[in-house]
This record gives C-alpha cells, sequence and structure tokens, in this order.
C-alpha cells in the first residue's frame, strides 16, 4: 500500500490562471460512470508516467475532491506538496469567454488528473496524507 493523500483536482467558481472556471456540479455525468476511479492519476500530464491510482472523488462545496493513493516505490510526498490538475475531456460550456477571459466548464468529462508543480489553479492542491479507517 502506498502513501495516501487528498486534495481538491478542480476548484469551483474562481478562475485559473487562463480564466478558466469549473462551475458547481459539472462533474455530475462523470462522477456517476462506475469507471469514475479508473482516470489515470500521472505526473505532469505525462501518459508513460502514472504514479498512483484514485480512491474517492467527489464534489464538495470547493470544488473536486479526492484521496490518491501513490504506487509503492514512489515513498511519500513532502511539503510543499504539488498542485493536481484536470485534463478535460468532452466538456461542455460557454463558447463566449468568461469575464476572466476564458471558458466556462458547465459539464465536464475528466481524461486524467495529474501531480504537477504548479498547479493551474493555486487551490487545486494535494493538502497532506489521508488515514483511512
Amino acid at each position: 500500500m502506498g502513501w495516501r493523500f487528498y486534495g481538491h483536482a478542480a476548484i469551483f467558481g474562481t478562475p485559473d490562471v487562463d480564466g478558466d472556471v469549473f462551475a458547481t456540479s459539472c462533474f455530475n455525468v462523470f462522477l456517476l460512470n462506475p469507471n469514475h476511479l479508473a482516470a489515470p492519476m500521472l505526473n505532469a500530464h505525462d501518459p508513460a508516467q502514472r504514479v498512483g491510482r484514485w480512491l474517492r472523488m467527489h464534489q464538495d462545496g470547493f470544488g473536486l475532491f479526492v484521496v490518491g493513493e501513490l504506487y509503492d516505490d514512489l515513498g511519500a510526498l513532502t511539503p510543499p506538496y504539488p498542485g493536481l490538475s484536470v485534463k478535460t475531456i468532452n466538456s461542455q460550456g460557454s463558447s463566449i469567454p468568461n469575464v476572466w477571459g476564458g471558458k466556462l466548464y458547465r459539464e465536464v468529462g475528466i481524461e486524467e488528473i495529474s501531480l504537477v508543480i504548479p498547479p493551474k489553479h493555486p487551490t487545486a492542491r494535494i493538502f497532506g496524507p489521508w488515514a483511512l479507517g
């Protein structure tokens, strides 16, 4: 069993560095898919670098909350913890740029979630170790 962690992979209602905004509950359809936890956990969006697996995902009032587990050979992360970044797929939203110049995502699928430095949204990050049970 590897090191387990928790954090937010996406934040609702505030823009990232590109001006993109995730609408509240935009992951509803994706999370209904029974295979949603199979979304790859990658290092810096590199498909050749799978670093772990997802144990839990749900939406809360802040964003997409995730619990993940790194593969055994990677060990534990140390502070400062990396950020998290969602690579979207099959997204639906406004075709007109929002006030920050980006997209407003109303419905989003997830192709993968990566551990990144720095994250596109400053609060989309790993907060610390997760103790289950």
